[in-house]
């Protein structure tokens, strides 16, 4: 998926979660923050993993 810019990270939280923008606007920041660096880290980990195989 390489590097998301911000548009484009709003977009796959929206679509991952279902949340409307109104939603997503109401989050609070270091929630977002938290879900920005979980996916990095999905990504990373997988990424690793198939690498393995």
């Amino acid at each position: 998926m390489g590097r998301m810019d911000g548009e484009m990270q709003r977009i796959a939280i929206m679509q991952e979660y279902g949340w409307t923008y109104e939603q997503f606007q109401n989050t609070p920041h270091y929630v977002i923050a938290l879900i920005i660096e979980k996916m990095k880290r999905d990504r990373k980990r997988q990424e690793l993993a198939s690498k393995k195989t």
